[in-house]
């Protein structure tokens, strides 16, 4: 692991010991599961990218580094809204994911293994100017959300992911989207919709390596049709929060 000047990088002590004893005993990194508290985040950046190259393993040890970013979003952006947390939260964790398996190795996916938490927070921070004018919870705006005046969820039923962002991006403000994201009650159903419509996810992969919705929340890909249940029910949401919103 190299600076930008050539001088290597170097991961704390701790953390090269802990990655050595787990080495030592297994390599794919299973056991920092067995009792995920006694292990920095650092560690299990390294088995996700060395050790875990089983789908199922690796899905896991991701899952749980994502939740650990989740939590570190959640703290430093207090004073936003629940609903500008979870989109804050899921772009940081976007590009979390392009950071642990890139095309090709970069110095900032290294340092994951150096300091996971300056990376996410110093992310973190990059995205609260975009809510600088955020609504206040449960406020109801008064200007029209589109220009025909027709329901931007409209073609969000549709298959094309890519339809659906152009429309919403087109036709709705970004504090119209939070206040109708704000209407999803259940967090995964919020999340899900964010996930495969508007990040444009895949619901399932062959390729363990790229994230899918369903891994996002530790299921198989048998469960697809649970998650995509989920994301009808937050169109549902949404559709009926546009009417009364208008």
């Amino acid at each position: 692991m190299t600076r930008e000047d050539g001088r290597p990088y170097a991961r704390f002590d701790d953390v090269e010991r802990a990655i050595a004893e787990v080495l030592g005993i297994d390599p794919t990194g299973a056991i920092l599961l067995e009792a995920p508290g006694k292990w920095k985040t650092q560690t299990f950046v390294y088995f996700a990218r060395n050790g875990g190259r089983q789908g199922e393993l690796r899905g896991k040890l991701v899952r749980e580094i994502m939740t650990r970013a989740g939590e570190i979003v959640k703290w430093n952006s207090r004073g936003f809204s629940p609903t500008d947390v979870e989109v804050i939260s899921t772009t940081v964790i976007v590009y979390l994911v392009k950071l642990l398996f890139p095309e090709k190795p970069t110095r900032m996916s290294e340092y994951l293994e150096v300091d996971f938490k300056r990376v996410i927070v110093t992310q973190t921070v990059k995205q609260h100017p975009k809510f600088k004018d955020k609504p206040k919870p449960h406020m109801v705006a008064t200007a029209s959300t589109t220009i025909s005046g027709s329901d931007p969820l409209d073609k969000l039923v549709d298959e094309d992911a890519e339809s659906a962002l152009a429309v919403m991006i087109r036709q709705a403000s970004r504090s119209r989207l939070r206040e109708l994201l704000g209407a999803v009650k259940d967090e995964s159903h919020r999340k899900a919709f964010i996930l495969r419509k508007l990040r444009r996810w895949p619901m399932t992969h062959s390729d363990p390596s790229v994230p899918t919705v369903t891994g996002y929340f530790g299921l198989s890909p048998s469960k697809a049709r649970t998650v995509q249940n989920w994301i009808n029910q937050a169109i549902k949401e949404m559709r009926e929060a546009f009417g009364e919103i208008q």
